[in-house]
């Protein structure tokens, strides 16, 4: 049965990993057919905020979608595809796994391997912000310090937002996602990482949520940190770690701590998820200043495919394209300059494809 793919290739730098990725998918054992919409052509209506029917329906008709790092002319696409498309795609799965061969300022990044799991709609990135006194206006109650709202003069605000419907949801998903993990009788510790000793009400909230959630299974170990806890650990001792689930901004913040352990964004994957679809992208950003090299890093794209193979229902050929990944950072002769080799993209594509 053939999977269709809406390929968005991203600005800059990605729209080389993400040509080198489709490439190397052809080659595996799986019917796989591509969808790239020609984003050029409506620039103006994309930097306006308005995504094009031609657009929309060529994700709508696809099966999933592969996302490369976007700036400007692809934000209007990226918030599509994470506030409305399947009625939102509320969880961010970031695997963290350091492969041998890799960069790393550890000492010893063997063994590291966890998935945080962020919340991906609510929190600060709500973008609800606004004038102080704006806010000082409906909360003259609240006070800085000491000092009320009205008394700060002029600034900014911005609301950060817990619902406790969305949040069951989230937990749901997270620990479903964490149970899938457990291999024989081993059970997979949970980790909740929130700031809820400083944010009883928001962080609160969802702390009590995954907790509740999480006591219904058996193979799960639940346990809290404070997430600048959990940010130390990631450093000090990532390897007690399975699964971090998160708030929204604490995800994005934890899971770039945990890539900066096992080989920098270029090795960092990520899939958002909703309750019927899901897209896959690299969690790094465009990287202009290496725009037109043919250096970019391809492996972030590369893995956020296997999670594509893996929710199409390919598994074996997922996990065929991590190992060949790893065979090849562990060879190391075709590794890209952020890893300390000098191979293209092109070149260590190449690689990954033999190791195949």
């Amino acid at each position: 049965m053939t999977t269709r793919i809406c390929v968005f290739e991203g600005d800059d730098a990605a729209p080389e990993a993400v040509t080198a990725t489709c490439g190397l998918l052809t080659s595996l054992d799986v019917d796989l057919e591509f969808t790239t919409p020609h984003v050029g052509g409506h620039a103006d209506a994309l930097r306006a905020g308005t995504l094009p029917e031609e657009l929309r329906s060529a994700i709508e008709s696809a099966d999933t979608v592969l996302f490369g790092a976007g700036s400007d002319l692809h934000a209007t696409i990226l918030r599509y595809l994470r506030w409305e498309y399947g009625g939102g795609t509320y969880a961010n799965l970031r695997p963290v796994c350091h492969f041998e061969g890799a960069t790393s300022p550890l000492s010893d990044p063997e063994g590291i391997d966890y998935l945080v799991v962020r919340e991906n709609l609510e929190g600060l990135y709500v973008r609800a912000e606004g004038d102080l006194p704006e806010a000082a206006g409906t909360l003259d109650a609240t006070s800085v310090g000491g000092t009320s709202l009205k008394d700060l003069g002029p600034g900014q605000y911005a609301l950060r937002v817990t619902s406790e419907a969305h949040t069951r949801r989230f937990a749901r998903f997270a620990c479903e996602t964490a149970a899938d993990r457990v291999e024989e009788t081993q059970p997979i510790r949970l980790t909740c990482a929130t700031k809820s000793n400083v944010l009883p009400g928001t962080d609160g909230l969802f702390e009590r949520t995954v907790e509740r959630t999480a006591a219904e299974y058996d193979q799960l170990t639940y346990e809290h940190l404070h997430v600048d806890d959990a940010a130390q650990r990631l450093v000090t001792d990532p390897r007690r770690f399975d699964v971090i689930v998160t708030p929204n901004f604490a995800g994005d913040v934890l899971s770039d701590v945990g890539a900066g352990t096992t080989g920098g964004l270029g090795v960092a994957p990520s899939g958002c998820y909703g309750d019927d679809v899901a897209y896959f992208e690299p969690v790094h950003g465009s990287a202009p200043d290496i725009a037109g090299e043919g250096s970019i890093n391809p492996t972030a794209t590369l893995l956020s495919a296997a999670m594509l193979l893996e929710y199409v229902g390919a598994p074996a050929e997922a996990t065929r394209l991590v190992r060949a990944i790893e065979a090849t950072y562990r060879d190391g002769a075709s590794l890209t300059p952020d890893q300390g080799g000098t191979a293209t993209t092109e070149a260590f594509t190449a690689a990954v494809t033999d190791h195949l």
